[in-house]
């Protein structure tokens, strides 16, 4: 080996030249690097990971927002029984939080519908019918009285015979971390 300084030779796998006392290995000691790289690693993937759980916590706290203003279409009232569209929108449902609709029912109703979810890994979402006081329950998270409750689904049909009264559509994501839900709703009222 060669010394790089004064170019006189020396022996190999020497550290140090022994005529000029130069270092011949230009390498760094990287023995404290290679030991901290993974903890660095292990850091940096922490972080992310809290900041991902703060981000999603922070997003909704699980309550249903305010209601939508009302879109109920008036139900003209009459002998005959004739169907009037109640609702027909598409909701944006962040996660971990509920987004609510309101409607009117003048007198008895049939209300009939469908919806259909989209977003996420399962496309899934809860449908829930109460009245103020359900709504005032679910969000307290007390147990209340639902007129009509999906479970966890896709899509589904609503059949459910009203009282008079007013009336909460609430689409529920809270189970749902980081995906909001498109949530496309078409419901219709037959009254006598």
């Amino acid at each position: 080996m060669e010394c790089p300084h004064c170019n006189s030779d020396a022996p190999d796998g020497s550290a140090f030249c022994n005529s000029c006392g130069s270092q011949l290995n230009d390498e760094p000691d990287n023995s404290r690097l290679n030991y901290l790289r993974p903890l660095v690693l292990l850091l940096c993937a922490s972080v992310l990971v809290l900041a991902v759980i703060f981000y999603a916590r922070s997003v909704g706290k699980g309550t249903v927002s305010p209601p939508s203003p009302p879109t109920a279409y008036p139900i003209v009232r009459s002998s005959a029984i004739r169907s009037t569209p109640l609702l027909r929108e598409i909701y944006t449902v962040a996660p971990r939080s509920r987004t609510s609709a309101l409607f009117v029912l003048p007198g008895p109703c049939h209300v009939a519908g469908m919806f259909r979810a989209q977003g996420g890994r399962g496309n899934d979402i809860r449908v829930i019918i109460v009245d103020g006081m359900g709504l005032e329950n679910l969000n307290n998270h007390n147990q209340f009285r639902a007129y009509y409750d999906s479970g966890k689904v896709t899509v589904a049909n609503i059949d459910v015979q009203l009282g008079p009264g007013t009336f909460y559509m609430v689409f529920d994501n809270s189970f749902s971390l980081l995906t909001n839900k498109l949530v496309t709703l078409s419901l219709n009222g037959s009254c006598q």
